[in-house]
């Protein structure tokens, strides 16, 4: 559950989390913002401390309905980066990146987390790895952190569950109807 994320972060020996992307097809970033509806976004949590994202400004009331201290890419500089970085491209997003966990406090061992395409995150990755006080952490065995907090529920989001396993049941009856 939600509620266990520091104390696996704490087993895992990381300071941070980083995730990255859409929360649509992404399992961690559906998971920690409850699945609110947002593209490209940047979660960032460092161990005992509030979590923040970072969202697109055409979707700040699906940010601000996840709860969590948030703030817009422009608030961020987002712009600059892309700017002095030649577009969006791997180094923009690194710059950016880095700005963020500087900006946010985040130093020490980090985990990155989402879903992105391997040839656009391996150099982000590399460039951030190359941050001083940042290390890259990897999760070489077993479950990862998100595959581990999906593992239990708390009271909401077994609600949540329930609610979805009665839509569709609902909806097997219908179709049950349907097809006699």
């Amino acid at each position: 559950m939600r509620a266990d994320i520091e104390k696996l972060m704490a087993l895992r020996n990381l300071d941070a989390l980083l995730i990255l992307g859409p929360t649509s097809a992404n399992p961690p970033m559906f998971y920690v913002t409850g699945g609110a509806a947002l593209g490209k976004s940047v979660y960032l949590h460092r161990r005992g401390n509030a979590p923040h994202l970072i969202y697109n400004l055409m979707e700040r009331d699906a940010a601000l309905a996840t709860g969590l201290d948030c703030s817009a890419f422009p608030e961020n500089d987002y712009s600059r980066f892309l700017e002095e970085n030649g577009g969006d491209n791997p180094a923009a997003q690194a710059a950016f990146l880095g700005h963020a966990l500087k900006k946010n406090g985040v130093a020490g061992r980090v985990g990155v987390y989402g879903m992105q395409e391997s040839a656009r995150i391996y150099p982000i990755l590399r460039r951030l790895a190359e941050l001083p006080g940042v290390e890259i952490a990897e999760e070489a065995t077993g479950r990862s952190l998100f595959e581990e907090a999906r593992l239990t529920k708390d009271a909401a989001e077994v609600e949540r569950v329930r609610t979805v396993g009665l839509a569709c049941y609902a909806a097997y009856d219908a179709l049950k109807a349907v097809i006699r």
